[in-house]
């Protein structure tokens, strides 16, 4: 809301030199928590005989030249990549519904409140949307709050239902797993040997390449050197 007030009243806190100066630290922060986790997921999981520093050096140098493009071309891009999102998350929900069990349900239900509170805060404290949307919300030709609340709207709905799939399938043996979301594309199957798991690996590289841009790309905007 804080975010949504200052857009309509026309006052950005990135104008403001040193915030804009904090969040540029902040973004090539994020660029490289998000970079070294892609690189352990390809380093383990992947090609265990890889080293995670040749992931994280690839990317990262992709990610320059990408923000050195500019946001209209990463914009056209992120269109191919948000249909392969979409796809793969119909895709992998109906070819998990005959597995699907309610019954795997009821562990999470009785679990520890206070757990659970302490991990939506969590995943709410990990996300970057407000710092983007008010640092790009400046480029963007006409209205730009419906969009951004209802993408915050849509992606948590789609965690949401994702993390559903995985604890009904899975049950508590979910927790074992270092990327339960993953392994729930692994069991997933069209035919008798065909796994859709290359549809995870496929949507995670083209979401680290577009969010690493973006992230490179809106910390070179508000750079602004303290005097």
């Amino acid at each position: 809301m804080p975010a949504i007030y200052c857009y309509r009243k026309h006052k950005n806190p990135f104008d403001v030199k040193w915030v804009g100066f904090f969040y540029s630290i902040y973004f090539v922060y994020l660029a490289g928590v998000n970079i070294s986790r892609f690189s352990y997921f390809a380093s383990t999981t992947l090609n265990p005989n890889s080293r995670a520093w040749m992931f994280s050096a690839i990317i990262a140098l992709c990610a320059l030249y990408g923000a050195y493009l500019g946001i209209e071309g990463l914009s056209r891009f992120s269109t191919f990549g948000f249909a392969l999102l979409v796809g793969s998350i119909l895709v992998v929900l109906l070819c998990s519904l005959k597995n699907y069990q309610e019954i795997n349900l009821y562990p999470v239900i009785v679990n520890d409140h206070e757990g659970i509170l302490k991990n939506i805060l969590f995943m709410s404290g990990n996300s970057s949307e407000i710092a983007l949307f008010l640092c790009l919300s400046k480029k963007v030709n006409g209205k730009a709050v419906k969009p951004y609340v209802w993408s915050v709207i849509a992606s948590f709905f789609t965690i949401f239902i994702l993390l559903l799939f995985v604890v009904a399938v899975m049950g508590d043996s979910a927790t074992l797993h270092t990327f339960p979301i993953y392994t729930l594309f692994q069991l997933s199957k069209i035919g008798l040997f065909e796994r859709i798991d290359v549809l995870y690996i496929s949507c995670w590289i083209f979401g680290i390449f577009i969010k690493s841009v973006l992230l490179v790309y809106c910390a070179s905007i508000s750079f602004k050197p303290m005097k």
